[in-house]
């Protein structure tokens, strides 16, 4: 990972680019760092991320920076509009019904459930309308986050 410095501003920059830029210049495989510096180029390293929050930010990567004579990709964190904040929320709530149907065994089996097997279970399971109920719910559970994914 390198850097180009001109004028004080650093661009992201590559071996190839510095090779394309001196084609009368013979570098060896692995240039050596001071080599590199004396074409202005230099290694750079990415910054720990900031803390944010997700639901209210956006992060991004920023402008490399001299810090303390290391060159350094630096982070912005912005704040989020409304629609991404609304979008965020109701791409939240969708992983957590994702979340909650995976460990819904109930579920997942009538989501694995071939229509045959659907059709035994029903007639093994049902045979008065608190069990009908029961199953009625399993099947609402899985079909609202269905449903949720199709229309959102």
């Amino acid at each position: 990972m390198l850097v180009k410095v001109t004028a004080g501003i650093a661009a992201l920059y590559s071996i190839g680019q510095l090779r394309a830029d001196n084609p009368n210049v013979s570098f060896p495989s692995a240039i050596p760092e001071a080599t590199l510096t004396t074409y202005d180029v230099y290694p750079y390293v990415i910054a720990s991320q900031p803390v944010y929050d997700e639901a209210l930010e956006n992060l991004n990567t920023g402008d490399v920076l001299d810090v303390g004579g290391v060159w350094t990709q630096s982070w912005v964190v912005s704040a989020k509009t409304a629609q991404e904040q609304a979008d965020y929320a109701k791409n939240a709530d969708r992983v957590a019904d994702i979340a909650a149907l995976k460990v819904d065994s109930e579920v997942l089996a009538l989501l694995k459930a071939r229509p045959a097997q659907i059709n035994t279970y029903i007639d093994n399971n049902v045979n008065n309308l608190t069990e009908a109920k029961e199953v009625l719910k399993i099947y609402g559970r899985a079909l609202a986050v269905l449903a949720h994914a199709i229309i959102n």
